[in-house]
């Protein structure tokens, strides 16, 4: 756990994932104006907007159950000068929209649990991508704002208790495409996007479930409004959850629908967009999909947490896609495609070609993953998770995409014991076959840490019943410093390892019958020290 006062501070890691995936990210999460605390009975009305095209009140059907159909129409997106809490990336500008379905309510924590229980699937948080864990934001005695990286938190721990009709948070907005894919997939759609690696293509001609664009998403939560908020020119903690009042989440559509039928657009969790962050444009626009490239994705419609100016319609947010916080969740729209044109789509989409995964380790997998050599990511790929596959078994795999003409891939395969095996480099075609024996097992890797009050000379492991320590690993530890070692043999089948430490003055510590998996985490102190006697 890594206490961080200041956000900006705290997400200064987000660079260096950025350096990782060869896209520099200067700005890891912008909060929407969450310093300054403005009484909601000081609001001022706003100056009137330029008068927008009429826009009729979306009807329900033909919608499907739980979306709204959202007519298109066009509106005066950003807003005026003189809101109380607008910031400067807010300039007022006309947007015209085609239609759409949106959901009525986000993504809850049991719809998302039907797609981890379905595909295995693990999100960034638990794979630990940048860092392992999610941020929890904090408040001290002073009012300060801050964070905090809790390296146990994530979608079904957020530091929180949540119930399975309560908005999933803590999730990237890398797993949310991932999701999105899955519940096409799911209901016969074609999906809306293409995943290589880090690069997410959107097919405009989808019919599948997507995130909304910005300017989608807050024509929606408008309504047909142009005050600050759906609820007029101010809002209050009985038509929104926000300001930090209940210190988490609250079930999906706990308060009052907008005009349009739509839950909780202010407040609860921000919802993740597919735009990229940028300045807006100074023309009108037709059907905006935000900046061509960028650091930081947008997200809208603030949180739990936020004040009433972070709550706005208007207002924005943006974080690094890795990034998985308590306080953004997702909604789901789908592009209105006609039946035709769907079908089209089915018929015409590339076929992907099909690979043969075979277990020959000697143990049960239950994991396969590919990635792209050059990507240095791994998960965004997963393969196949929904069933075992026991040594000696074979199975065929459908890749989640083209190959893109790219020669070189990386598999990985995970066991029952959580081993993992890497096959690296692999020029990969159609009807590829991929071969995993015990050969292809990834050293562990431990984490020892020296609490001791000396300074580590040695590390020993050994396995209980083995008198020698042939597998010894020297390196200097200072105290109060840790150090990562990957064991120089893999460990074998054996659960409890006991790990031995030396100190400088041939004092003896020990840690036993501890269970040594990649990553981890082995803290000594003074108590763990060896009577001489």
């Amino acid at each position: 756990m890594k206490k961080i006062k200041s956000v900006f501070i705290c997400l200064a890691l987000v660079c260096l994932y950025a350096t990782c995936a060869s896209s520099p990210i200067q700005e890891a999460v912008n909060e929407p104006n969450t310093e300054q605390t403005v009484p909601v009975s000081t609001a001022l009305a706003p100056t009137p907007a330029p008068t927008p095209t009429p826009t009729p009140v979306p009807v329900q059907d033909p919608a499907p159950d739980g979306f709204v159909r959202i007519n298109g129409g066009t509106f005066t997106m950003g807003s005026p000068a003189n809101e109380v809490g607008r910031s400067g990336q807010e300039s007022q500008f006309q947007v015209t929209l085609n239609s759409y379905y949106m959901a009525i309510n986000p993504v809850t924590v049991g719809e998302f649990r039907q797609f981890v229980n379905a595909t295995g699937y693990q999100t960034e948080a638990e794979r630990g991508v940048l860092f392992s864990g999610g941020l929890v934001w904090t408040v001290d005695n002073a009012g300060t704002i801050g964070a905090e990286i809790i390296s146990n938190t994530n979608w079904r721990n957020p530091n929180f208790t949540q119930g399975e009709n309560h908005p999933v948070v803590m999730v990237s907005w890398f797993d949310v495409i991932e999701y999105c894919n899955w519940l096409s997939i799911q209901n016969g759609f074609v999906p809306a996007y293409t995943v290589n690696g880090t690069n997410v293509t959107w097919n405009r001609n989808a019919n599948g479930y997507r995130l909304p664009t910005e300017a989608e998403w807050e024509y929606a939560c408008r309504a047909g409004t142009t005050t600050a908020y759906n609820t007029g020119s101010s809002i209050n903690t009985n038509q929104a959850n926000y300001d930090n009042t209940l210190r988490r989440t609250t079930p999906v559509g706990n308060y009052t629908a907008n005009r349009w039928g739509l839950y909780d657009m202010h407040g609860n969790v921000s919802e993740w967009c597919w735009d990229w962050n940028g300045d807006y444009p100074n023309s009108a626009q037709n059907n905006p999909v935000g900046a061509a490239s960028g650091d930081t994705r947008i997200f809208r419609g603030g949180n739990w947490f936020f004040n009433a100016n972070g709550i706005r319609s208007g207002s924005r947010g943006n974080s690094a896609p890795v990034l998985r916080m308590q306080t953004i969740g997702f909604r789901l729209v789908r592009s209105i495609i006609s039946t035709t044109s769907a079908t089209e789509l089915t018929t015409t989409a590339p076929q992907n070609p099909t690979i043969t995964i075979v277990n020959n380790t000697g143990y049960t997998a239950h994991y396969v993953y590919l990635t792209e050599t050059t990507s240095n990511t791994w998960g965004q790929d997963r393969l196949r998770s929904d069933q075992v596959l026991r040594n000696g078994e074979s199975v065929s795999i459908q890749l989640p995409h083209p190959i893109n003409n790219v020669n070189q891939y990386d598999f990985r395969l995970v066991d029952s014991d959580g081993d993992v095996y890497d096959k690296i480099n692999i020029t990969v075609s159609a009807n590829s076959r991929i071969e995993f024996t015990m050969s292809d097992i990834k050293l562990p890797i431990i984490t020892v840490v020296n609490n001791t009050g000396q300074t580590i000379f040695a590390v020993f492991v050994l396995e209980p019943g083995v008198d020698t320590a042939d597998n010894s690993i020297s390196s200097n530890i200072s105290n109060g410093q840790s150090v990562s070692l990957q064991l120089p043999k893999y460990l074998g089948n054996v659960n409890q390892y006991h790990i031995l430490i030396a100190d400088t003055n041939n004092n003896f510590y020990i840690k036993a019958n501890v269970n040594v998996r990649d990553n981890n985490r082995i803290v000594f102190t003074m108590n763990d020290r060896i009577d001489s006697n």
